[in-house]
């Protein structure tokens, strides 16, 4: 019996892009297939990283993985066919000032500054709707509140990866 070279029907990734630490599942099929080998491109090398038709894998460096799925036929022909894979981190974000639960003056601006690592898009709210806000930046705001209480004020952002967000809450006092 005379067996072609594998013909692939489908290369998948569970994911194309995945925030890290992250995983992604491989799935590959062939016709007159007996194996299938997985490799990842490092350094320029194709190294083997599993078998069989569905590969797991968990990743922890940045960056676009490219993998190849390699499928002997019954016949000993083989064939391959790529896939990549784009891992990186969501945004961290984190408020540094002011301290939670500190205490501001009705009247007086607030400065809030924030660690921002990694956002494409940042959103503010402040935690109610009678302040004024003064200027804002993707890491710092100024803030006037016009009413006292228990203000939570969060930072959110997004990339490619997912998203991230910072909240505290501050006591505007009279």
């Amino acid at each position: 019996t005379a067996y072609g070279a594998p013909v692939f029907s489908s290369v998948q990734a569970s994911a194309s892009i995945v925030a890290l630490p992250g995983s992604v599942t491989l799935t590959a099929s062939a016709s007159d297939t007996n194996t299938y080998t997985w490799q990842e491109l490092k350094s320029g090398n194709w190294v083997n990283v599993g078998n069989g038709k569905e590969l797991y894998l968990k990743l922890s460096s940045a960056g676009i993985h490219t993998y190849r799925v390699v499928a002997v036929g019954f016949g000993g022909t083989t064939t391959s066919q790529t896939i990549s894979v784009d891992a990186g981190y969501a945004p961290n974000i984190k408020i540094i000032s002011p301290k939670p639960g500190e205490d501001i003056n009705l009247g007086s601006n607030v400065t809030i500054t924030a660690d921002v690592i990694g956002a494409v898009n940042t959103t503010w709210n402040f935690g109610d709707t009678t302040h004024e806000v003064i200027s804002q930046t993707t890491n710092t705001a100024t803030v006037l509140y016009k009413n006292y209480g228990y203000k939570t004020i969060t930072l959110s952002g997004t990339n490619k990866y997912g998203s991230g967000s910072s909240t505290i809450t501050i006591i505007v006092v009279s």
